[in-house]
């Protein structure tokens, strides 16, 4: 658990603890959860990686930002044969639970929306996975300070 100012440490988990309260599809078992990128992941994996962000506006005492966070599931080395139905299967679980969760804290999130979602290969140690990647939009206000 993330201590001290740092409410994109708190989001991160708060999003882990989500995750894995998903009821996976039928036939699939829930991904390990990830809060960096591994050296050699299990499958099926979720990793969740801060991308940045920018400031909408700003007070003398407060930021509004929006955050970017890839959440990245793993379904294997591109070397493996994994069933793309069960990719395409845990598009709806997720949008849903997103959609269902809008405050990923304790108030400094506003709202979360899930901007896109692919299809394309991730790479670990340049070695490509089969994955679906999630792009969150976060938007968050804070006290000032806040930033990393």
């Amino acid at each position: 658990m993330v201590q001290g100012n740092d409410p994109i440490g708190a989001i991160l988990d708060n999003l882990a603890a989500l995750e894995r309260t998903m009821t996976p599809p039928t036939g699939l078992k829930l991904p390990h959860i990830y809060d960096e990128v591994p050296v050699d992941p299990d499958s099926p994996s979720i990793i969740n990686v801060w991308r940045g962000g920018r400031p909408d506006t700003t007070t003398s005492s407060t930021i509004e930002t929006t955050e970017l966070i890839d959440v990245v599931f793993l379904f294997g080395r591109a070397s493996e044969k994994y069933s793309e139905r069960a990719q395409r299967l845990w598009i709806p679980v997720f949008v849903r639970l997103i959609h269902e969760n809008v405050k990923l804290n304790d108030g400094t999130v506003q709202n979360v929306e899930v901007e896109r979602w692919s299809a394309e290969p991730f790479p670990i140690n340049e070695v490509p996975y089969i994955a679906t990647t999630f792009t969150l939009s976060v938007h968050l206000a804070a006290a000032f300070d806040y930033l990393p």
